[in-house]
C-alpha cells in the first residue's frame, strides 16, 4: 500500500518541476524578442503579472502598463475598422 503522504510530496516535486521547464521553455522562445512582445507572449502563455516581470528582468509596473497599452492598442484598431 502506498502512502499518501509520500504521494503528495512527490507530486508537489513533480509539478515544481514541470513549472520550472515551461519557464525555461517560454524563456527560449521569447529570446531576442523585443520586450513588450516577450510580455505579450508570456501573458497569452498564462503567466502572471510577477512572474513575467521576473522573467524578463522588470517591474510589475512595467508589465501591467505595457499590457494595458497593447489591450488598448487592440480596442482602438477593432474600433476603427469598424467605422
Amino acid at each position: 500500500m502506498s502512502n499518501p503522504e509520500t504521494e503528495t510530496s512527490e507530486t508537489h516535486a513533480i509539478s515544481v518541476e514541470v513549472r520550472r521547464l515551461s519557464k525555461i521553455l517560454a524563456l527560449t522562445a521569447v529570446k531576442g524578442m523585443p520586450q513588450n512582445e516577450q510580455i505579450s507572449f508570456l501573458d497569452a502563455a498564462g503567466y502572471q503579472t510577477a512572474e513575467i516581470a521576473d522573467m524578463v528582468h522588470t517591474t510589475r509596473g512595467t508589465v501591467s502598463q505595457t499590457l494595458y497599452s497593447m489591450r488598448k492598442g487592440k480596442k482602438q484598431k477593432k474600433t476603427n475598422k469598424k467605422t
